[in-house]
């Protein structure tokens, strides 16, 4: 499994660090070629290092590698709110700037320990089947319909497609089955004419801000619509928060997921497109001390015989801080983020 290091800074001291480590190691620059490559060096252990000058390129290129790659974030924020984004965009670990040398390189070879979610896309669908081989799946097209249908209060009908629509407004978001390790993708693609037309017949106005909300939405509607079928087949799914995306964004994250689904709907004159996709992300064992938001628990936490959070539960901030606080070395497995 390819290792990717994601270095906020360009310094030359972080360059330096990198390669005393591992002479062969890559460095990445263009975000286009980085995805390229852990692509073709899936089953490799190859290291690779990614220069971000921030933490919204440190996000794009977790999205990127997010379950393709084994993600070390290296950044000085340490901040409980900004792990947390770094872990929902796909990062395994974070590692504080500055970094200890022999930290760094323990961490390093205790990833090339890692196995790859898969190389083979015969055996991802093995893994993949609680959910390709479910009747939600099979039926996402329709199920899209009628939510987007009963939403914006107009007959839609979506088709299979190769590719999705350039979009102004983009939206995903995930619904975690832990028991299974997998994560179901629903997104939304927006032109900015389809959007205004929606926002214009739903709502009569449409701003910048109101048409990011609406693909939003519509996004989360959907999603909780295939939940609910999810749920009635006997799955246990946690449903996480939108993501606005920007064209780029939107089209890194889809790139991340082993098996996907683009249908693209009309509304007068005015394309749209439903993604749907499903990855492999598998489980990790963590302390309590270090659970975060967004996670979700693979199995009950509990401290001595006490229930302190169930199964299938997606942790909000309190409730992270809360089992760190009573269980900090008490181990739990959770849905890889």
């Amino acid at each position: 499994m390819p290792i990717l290091i994601v270095e906020e800074s360009q310094s030359p001291s972080a360059r330096s660090l990198v390669a005393s480590l591992v002479a062969d190691s890559m460095v990445v620059s263009d975000e286009a070629r980085l995805a390229r490559m852990l692509t073709e060096a899936r089953a490799s252990d190859v290291l690779v290092t990614a220069f971000a000058a921030d933490e919204a390129a440190i996000l794009r290129i977790c999205a990127q590698a997010c379950g393709v790659a084994y993600v070390i974030v290296l950044s000085a924020k340490a901040d409980s709110a900004s792990i947390s984004r770094y872990f929902s965009a796909g990062a395994h670990e974070h590692a504080p700037l500055p970094s200890d040398v022999v930290e760094l390189g323990a961490r390093i070879r205790a990833a090339r320990l890692v196995e790859a979610p898969t190389s083979s896309r015969t055996v991802a669908r093995t893994l993949l089947a609680p959910i390709v081989e479910s009747h939600t799946w099979r039926r996402a097209d329709g199920l899209a319909e009628e939510a987007l249908s009963s939403m914006i209060g107009t007959p839609l009908r979506l088709a299979h497609a190769r590719e999705a629509v350039a979009c102004r407004f983009g939206a995903t978001l995930t619904l975690a089955a832990p028991e299974d390790g997998l994560e179901l993708g629903v997104g939304l693609a927006l032109p900015a004419a389809t959007a205004t037309t929606m926002a214009m017949q739903m709502v009569g106005e449409a701003d910048e801000a109101l048409l990011r909300d609406l693909a939003a939405e519509l996004a989360n509607v959907t999603a909780g619509v295939l939940k609910n079928e999810l749920v009635a087949e006997g799955r246990s799914v946690a449903l996480r928060i939108p993501k606005l995306q920007t064209p780029r964004e939107f089209t890194a994250a889809w790139h991340s997921f082993d098996e996907r689904r683009l249908f693209t709907g009309m509304l007068e004159t005015h394309p749209f497109t439903v993604a749907v996709g499903v990855r492999w992300r598998g489980t990790c064992v963590v302390h309590g001390r270090d659970l975060r938001e967004d996670m979700v628990l693979a199995e009950d936490l509990r401290k001595g015989g006490t229930l302190l959070v169930a199964r299938g539960t997606r942790l909000t901030s309190s409730m992270a801080d809360r089992a760190g606080r009573h269980a900090p070395t008490a181990t739990v497995r959770v849905c890889a983020a």
